[in-house]
């Protein structure tokens, strides 16, 4: 009688789950909760203190992501593609951040990489115009230099494409415990970071420039430097507070357990400002704090900081730290 009642119950209940709600949308999906919302970004700055584009530049980005994975986890198995306007009101490149697709990942894990799956990077305002190559089910004028994409390794320039994943390093880890919202983002930059090179069939073309090991032409060598600078960090929405303090062109914090010497070679800091106020500090997490003169360019190289003193942790949500 027990196992009738269950079997009855589970006959009642199992077609409920899967009709529609008012509005519309199965109700099955009303009751599956996502907890992570995956944010990328094209800035050097961990907030919309971003500095406003400078010298030539194109007029539109070609982005193709197939997936992004977190240590394998394919918690955002759905691809992006996009036409982004090299602009300050976009948010892949005012600071705000463009929102991927993602689903939950698994709970009391610990992720210390995440792995981005980039198909295409391009940009329009190729010479000559007629050039094209296949974006979105059509033909574009531009330039997939993600063709001749590569990333450091150390100092020196390898000629492995690993921009398929490029591997991102997550600042202090995801210890993701499924409780609250949380909000991973992703950081690569490509605003104030271009340049242009030129193919030994003579395309000139706007890429990421080289910071690291400077290719002048790809014609010399057969490929363009471009090392893809990341970063990406996580934090519990609503369960951070904010860190305030003056000095240098930009305003640094990392995790206490790691060291600044760490943030070369395209590894920038996760939390970067220009507006003295470091936002997204998650509660209970030991920082340093820094200061630097140092340019864009220098900082994805090897940036000099300076101690702005003591670490800093946040104890309640909402609170600010003034150094």
């Amino acid at each position: 009688m027990k196992n009738y009642k269950i079997l009855l119950l589970t006959s009642i209940l199992l077609p409920l789950l899967f009709t529609s709600s008012c509005d519309g949308e199965p109700l099955i999906t009303e009751l599956v909760e996502n907890r992570v919302n995956l944010i990328i970004k094209g800035t050097l700055e961990s907030d919309t203190s971003v500095q406003a584009w400078t010298g030539g530049r194109p007029s539109l980005f070609y982005l193709d992501i197939s997936e992004i994975r977190a240590d394998g986890d394919r918690f955002a198995n759905y691809r992006l593609v996009d036409k982004i306007p090299v602009n300050e009101t976009n948010g892949f490149f005012n600071g705000n951040g463009l929102n991927y697709r993602s689903d939950d990942l698994y709970i009391d894990s610990k992720y210390d990489n995440v792995e981005v799956y980039i198909r295409k990077m391009g940009f329009n305002d190729v010479t000559p115009s007629s050039n094209t190559f296949y974006f979105d089910d059509e033909d574009v004028s531009g330039y997939d230099f993600n063709l001749n994409q590569i990333r450091v390794e150390g100092s020196t320039d390898t000629d492995e494409n690993l921009v398929f994943p490029l591997y991102v390093p997550v600042a202090g880890g995801i210890k993701y415990d499924g409780e609250g919202e949380w909000i991973l983002e992703v950081r690569m930059v490509i605003k104030n970071n271009l340049k242009q090179y030129t193919t030994s069939a003579g395309i000139t073309f706007w890429a990421i420039a080289d910071n690291i090991n400077d290719v002048t032409n790809e014609s010399s060598v057969g490929y363009i430097g471009g090392n893809i600078a990341s970063i990406a960090y996580a934090y519990k929405k609503d369960y951070t507070g904010t860190i305030t303090f003056s000095g240098g062109t930009y305003q640094v914090a990392i995790p206490a357990e790691d060291d600044i010497t760490e943030y070369v070679n395209g590894k920038i800091p996760p939390y970067i400002t220009t507006s003295g106020v470091l936002k997204n500090i998650p509660v209970g997490v030991p920082m340093k704090v820094y200061t630097t003169g140092s340019n864009q360019a220098k900082i994805i190289n090897s940036g000099t900081y300076t101690s702005a003193g003591a670490d800093v942790l946040l104890t309640v949500p909402g609170e600010n730290a003034n150094r």
